[in-house]
């Protein structure tokens, strides 16, 4: 497995279920990555977790403490990259939060506001400020949702966040074209995880009985999926198998958008 030796990136919301398994498959197919959380407790964690699974020291797997919401934390962000790897071959926008589960007209307004700065300015953030330290012919992946393809009652400020980031990434792709970086956007559906748990629990407490069997009984498949699914396809996105392929929304959703 050396899809991506040589190779060096940054991955946001690493500590997260999405982030930590991106981050482990992109070790196993031989990159490099700095990870990066506004976590410092569970970076720390994954790191000694990624070290002793790889057989590594401290020094072989980079962490920094980061807010995506914070340009000027944002910004040196760029400049530790550059210090740790002169120039990053792939970077994975991913940090995010879902938000409480509620109809528009209860909905939070200060829930919304602080969903799209994570979602939404927190991309902008990382796009404004790190694009610059891609290499020529990099690729730069963005994390949405099958939500960010199709609407989703209750989830207002998830559902306008995922599809703000393709807009991001269609202006980024077009913007980035000519020094050959690619810039897509990955769609996952029901992942097998805590934030699809808490989901669920946010629809029975507006009653509904069963949110599982609703979400099963629309998935041609019949199955939700997992991170390691996910994993998969980005690393697909960053090696240099997909090196023409940009601006696009790949959904692993097993039919979920059918």
């Amino acid at each position: 497995m050396n899809r991506m030796g040589g190779l060096k990136g940054l991955i946001t919301g690493a500590a997260g279920a999405i982030g930590s398994a991106t981050a482990r498959r992109c070790l196993k197919e031989g990159a490099r990555v700095l990870l990066v959380d506004h976590d410092a407790s569970k970076l720390n964690s994954l790191r000694r977790e990624l070290c002793e699974e790889f057989g590594v020291d401290g020094d072989y797997i980079l962490c920094q403490q980061a807010d995506v919401t914070d340009p000027d934390q944002m910004q040196k962000l760029g400049a530790a990259a550059v210090r740790a790897y002169g120039q990053l071959d792939f970077m994975f926008a991913n940090a995010g939060v879902e938000g409480p589960v509620q109809d528009i007209g209860s909905y939070p307004n200060a829930s919304f506001e602080s969903v799209l700065k994570v979602n939404v300015s927190g991309v902008f953030y990382t796009l404004k400020y790190l694009e610059a330290t891609i290499a020529d012919g990099g690729s730069i992946l963005i994390t949405s949702s099958v939500v960010g393809l199709k609407g989703s009652a209750r989830s207002a400020a998830y559902v306008t966040s995922k599809h703000a980031v393709v807009g991001l990434m269609r202006t980024a792709a077009k913007g980035l074209a000519a020094r050959r970086i690619r810039v897509n956007t990955v769609h996952p559906g029901l992942v097998d995880s805590d934030m699809l748990r808490r989901i669920e629990v946010g629809l029975q407490e507006l009653g509904v009985d069963d949110p599982r069997g609703s979400f099963m009984s629309a998935t041609p498949m019949g199955t939700t999926i997992t991170v390691d699914d996910v994993a998969h396809a980005a690393v697909f996105l960053f090696s240099n198998e997909s090196r023409f392929v940009t601006g696009q929304t790949l959904a692993i959703d097993a039919g979920y958008l059918l």
